[in-house]
């Protein structure tokens, strides 16, 4: 391309033009790997997050897979370690504590956005090493990986940077099915997901056994909870005195049904989307028969006990995982993945299936 310009020397008129080269063309393979290296400063200079829980916020309700460890909303990158959503769009509960330094915070905004990326290529969250890898280099991000995921890399940080990023609905189901079932609900076609005749399934009787919708941004962590909770001692600590002693019991609120934590991550055109997902069932089933866990009364130092000792019951739990990530596209029943179906009689071959439909809301008006 040539760029013209003039001006008059000693009563002349000299027009004169300079070339200036246009960026090559990126052609080649598009599963070659390359190396591309984004400036993402901009995308690290955003608003204090809030936080989503804080040290005063009751114990959420969880599955029972997780008592081990108070889980918090864990954001993109935190390493489950922190409390509170530290995505890019979510909260921060050191930032909202005041404990977070500006260099903390940009941290958690950096590991944000690798893991967003990494999502969106399809690269295992938990092990990079399938397809390509993700860096950090000062406030850049290193991605070497294919042509075609590159260009979903530029995509993906485009978004971001737009003032209004799309809004996606997820509808997500539970539901409980004979594989000749399934064989009927299965949309023939071309697409390399799953994907499930929805109409279909809402008439089998008694097949969706939790349901639920919620609307959040492309590419931000979200979570889904559906059942009822069940309040369990999980902590049992002796309080012991020169004259008295007591027990103190600690209590947590478990989950009988399902939960999701999700990222859906919308393609430039809404036609499709990425979702990295981890899902988690639990059910409660009938008591143990194998007997409570005893703790006997605490002595003071008079050797005064405390008024009868604590039982914990030995919970029958039926806990079941998906974690994954998959690509289809919008507005379609997607078939995820199904474990056993712990309700399920021993001669009922019935499996849990989990069924994702995505549409940017602008396009989901229509689905209830």
């Amino acid at each position: 391309m040539k760029r013209l310009g003039w001006f008059i020397l000693a009563g002349c008129l000299l027009i004169a033009f300079a070339i200036a080269r246009r960026p090559a063309p990126d052609l080649g393979p598009p599963a070659e790997h390359v190396v591309r290296i984004y400036d993402v400063g901009d995308l690290l200079n955003l608003p204090a997050p809030q936080a989503i829980e804080t040290d005063d916020s009751p114990p959420p309700i969880v599955p029972a897979s997780r008592l081990d460890a108070r889980p918090p909303f864990v954001g993109l990158g935190s390493g489950g370690n922190s409390r509170g959503g530290n995505s890019l769009f979510g909260g921060s509960n050191g930032a909202a504590g005041g404990r977070d330094t500006a260099s903390d915070l940009e941290t958690h905004r950096f590991d944000a956005l690798i893991q967003l990326v990494k999502a969106s290529t399809l690269v295992d969250r938990y092990a990079i090493t399938k397809s390509g890898t993700v860096n950090r280099f000062g406030r850049k991000l290193v991605v070497v990986d294919t042509r075609e995921n590159q260009r979903v890399v530029r995509d993906v940080l485009q978004l971001l940077r737009t003032d209004h990023p799309p809004q996606v609905r997820l509808d997500i189901i539970w539901a409980s099915l004979r594989s000749d079932d399934l064989a009927q609900l299965i949309v023939a076609g071309d697409s390399p997901a799953t994907l499930i005749d929805e109409a279909a399934l809402q008439r089998l009787p008694s097949a969706i056994t939790w349901r639920g919708h919620i609307i959040c941004t492309t590419g931000q962590r979200t979570r889904l909870t559906c059942g009822r909770a069940y309040t369990v001692p999980t902590e049992i600590d002796a309080v012991v005195g020169a004259s008295d002693a007591a027990i103190e019991s600690k209590s947590q609120e478990l989950l009988d049904g399902a939960t999701i934590d999700i990222i859906s991550s919308l393609s430039p055109d809404a036609a499709a989307v990425t979702l990295a997902l981890h899902s988690e069932v639990t059910r409660f089933g009938p008591p143990s028969q194998l007997p409570a866990i005893e703790i006997p009364a605490p002595v003071s130092q008079m050797g005064t006990p405390a008024g009868g000792g604590a039982k914990i019951p030995r919970l029958n739990l039926g806990v079941q995982t998906l974690a994954t990530a998959t690509r289809g596209p919008t507005g379609k029943a997607i078939l995820i993945g199904s474990t056993n179906d712990p309700d399920a009689p021993p001669a009922d071959p019935r499996q849990l299936y989990l069924i994702i439909r995505a549409a940017e809301t602008s396009k989901a008006a229509s689905h209830p």
